[in-house]
């Protein structure tokens, strides 16, 4: 059984990233009034891997018709966690000196 999680601040620019128990990570592509439609994260401009999920209520996730076209990655939800934590700990001490600055 596949289970999502949405990582607050995981994509690089501190968006929502979508992640799932396999290695797949999704983005936002189209909000609407009671759902969400996520995207896979591999869009390169030669293989835009097709696979979608849509999210219906605050813990419902259904996984669209087509299949990933890559590899998973293992460890993506830990590497957004990580993240969006480094970039909250950067914003409560902007004007501090780094360790190497003092």
């Amino acid at each position: 059984m596949v289970t999502y999680e949405v990582v607050a601040c995981g994509t690089k620019r501190g968006r929502e990233l979508l992640v799932d128990n396999r290695g797949y990570t999704f983005n936002v592509k189209r909000r609407w009034t009671n759902a969400t439609d996520w995207q896979c994260t591999v869009r390169q401009k030669n293989s835009r891997c097709p696979a979608t999920v849509v999210q219906h209520q605050r813990f419902e996730f259904t996984a669209g018709h087509q299949r990933h076209s890559h590899p998973a990655h293992p460890g993506s939800a830990t590497v957004a966690k990580v993240r969006a934590s480094v970039k909250e700990r950067a914003k409560e001490h902007l004007f501090k000196l780094s360790a190497a600055c003092e």
